[in-house]
């Protein structure tokens, strides 16, 4: 069965992330993620603060970058991520975005990010649920192979044909591993808002994946209006009324995807669009 959680960017007052915690977990989603990207607040941070407004649902950073810090690090954060929320941390390492920002040429490749995992997970020795980021077949199908992983994660995939092909490769290896969707959502029948909203963001979060190429993109034509309403918007984004996002999510749940996980920013009022989601389209999946 599908299950459903929720992202957020690091760009909100701290009691905005409490009571967002609170109500996704009375709602019954699973987990609660935070972005960790340069420009905004630390999402570890955020995660110990929300770990003690909730009791059920999972809380962590998802994903962090490969060049932030040391595996022993980090391991020693997210251990005490799960202690304090009773062992519902969760973690997500990618290659990561925003690396230009530390002035300095990082190693963030395919071979860092498979040793980084290794060597986190010597450290960490609880039964934390630890996600890879990555849109890449080539490095799904090669941590995918490490038996440690529970997951990846695809910014930004809703393409059905793209998450068929990510399911199929990770398969072949290990049927446990969940392909986990984390589209750019904006609920709202304002269009005009919502291509306002994904031009601002969409260089960034999509960065030059091989999805672009998989729906006929160039990353240069990322700044063209006209490519963003007629083939970023499908391709990329849980976008336009909630019966219209449940269509869009049923056929990316048909496709092979096992956890869709609504990212930043949700809607216009993300309070009533996280109600929404858990009225009109988790409903529909029970």
């Amino acid at each position: 069965m599908v299950i459903f959680s929720l992202a957020f960017e690091g760009d909100r007052k701290i009691e905005e992330y409490i009571k967002l915690a609170y109500l996704s977990d009375n709602l019954g989603f699973y987990s609660f993620q935070i972005y960790e990207h340069l420009p905004f607040k630390p999402a570890i941070p955020i995660s110990f603060i929300i770990a003690n407004y909730t009791k059920k649902i999972k809380v962590g950073p998802v994903t962090i970058p490969v060049f932030l810090y040391h595996p022993l690090q980090l391991s020693r954060y997210i251990s005490f991520l799960n202690e304090i929320s009773n062992g519902r941390a969760i973690v997500g390492i990618s290659r990561g975005a925003y690396y230009e920002l530390l002035g300095k040429k990082v190693k963030r490749g395919i071979s860092e990010v498979i040793n980084f995992i290794q060597e986190f997970k010597k450290y960490v020795k609880e039964n934390v649920e630890i996600y890879v980021g990555t849109s890449g077949p080539i490095l799904a199908e090669n941590v995918a192979k490490l038996g440690i992983i529970n997951g990846i994660v695809v910014d930004m995939l809703w393409n059905p044909m793209y998450a068929k092909k990510m399911k199929e490769i990770v398969s072949k290896i290990n049927k446990e591993i969940q392909i986990i969707a984390r589209p750019f959502t904006f609920i709202s029948s304002d269009k005009s808002k919502m291509v306002e909203i994904i031009k601002f963001y969409i260089k960034n979060l999509v960065g030059n994946s091989p999805m672009l190429n998989a729906a006929g993109i160039k990353y240069e034509d990322l700044d063209d209006e006209k490519i963003i309403e007629d083939k970023v918007i499908p391709n990329f984004t849980a976008t336009g009324s909630v019966e219209e996002v449940l269509e869009q999510t049923a056929k990316i749940v048909e496709a092979g995807v096992d956890h869709v996980c609504y990212g930043h920013p949700l809607g216009i009022d993300p309070y009533e669009t996280i109600k929404l989601i858990k009225d009109k389209i988790i409903s529909y999946f029970k």
